[in-house]
């Protein structure tokens, strides 16, 4: 009789069963750390999206509340509004026209010289952008306006309203999961003298 000699290990079907259940499990895992990942980007982004967007709301807010008049302002691009200051001088708040494959911005520029109603549709000298426009960290903001309103006797209210996008080199799928976000106030205008005749 012939003896069969006993060898310790493991036998193919055993080994080909453990790569399965690692193969299986390693991309259960993988797809855990994807996900975890993505969504703590596209937090990253929506967080960047409210802070740039409350930033330049803030700006604008406090421009508008300390100013004495509204010089003029316009609904066709670029969408402006200039107002005088208290102390004399002007600020114009502006909704730049959009250039196909940049991100949208807006400009904060003070005006030196004289203004008139057409300040609105005047080319910007030396605009300050007050929103990131960085084509891979930065905001595209669209959709800009701004509202006039005015009773006798008690000034200006200004309705300003925008929406903030993700920067447009942001790939189409990752800034549809993100989504806008709106921003919009309405600012009285505290610096406002009504006239009064003498």
């Amino acid at each position: 009789m012939i003896e069969k000699s006993k060898v310790n290990g493991f036998t193919l079907v055993e080994l080909l069963i453990v790569i399965a259940v690692l193969v299986v499990t390693s991309t259960v895992l993988f797809q855990v750390f994807s996900n975890t990942l993505k969504g703590g980007g596209k937090a990253q982004y929506v967080s960047t999206l409210k802070q740039n967007s409350q930033s330049a709301l803030d700006i604008m807010d406090k421009a508008v509340r300390s100013a004495s008049s509204v010089v003029c302002s316009t609904v066709t691009p670029p969408v402006s509004l200039v107002i005088q200051n208290s102390d004399g001088t002007y600020t114009r708040l502006r909704f730049p026209v959009q250039i196909s494959g940049s991100n949208g911005y807006i400009e904060k520029e003070a005006l030196s010289y004289p203004v008139s109603t057409s300040a609105c549709q005047d080319g910007s000298v030396s605009p300050k952008i007050i929103t990131d426009n960085d084509p891979k960290n930065g905001v595209s903001v669209t959709n800009g306006q701004f509202t006039v309103n005015s009773a006798p006797g008690l000034g200006y209210a200004v309705t300003m309203q925008f929406m903030v996008n993700p920067p447009v080199s942001l790939s189409p799928v990752f800034s549809s999961q993100i989504g806008s976000v709106t921003m919009k106030t309405t600012v009285s205008l505290r610096g406002y003298t009504p006239f009064r005749s003498q």
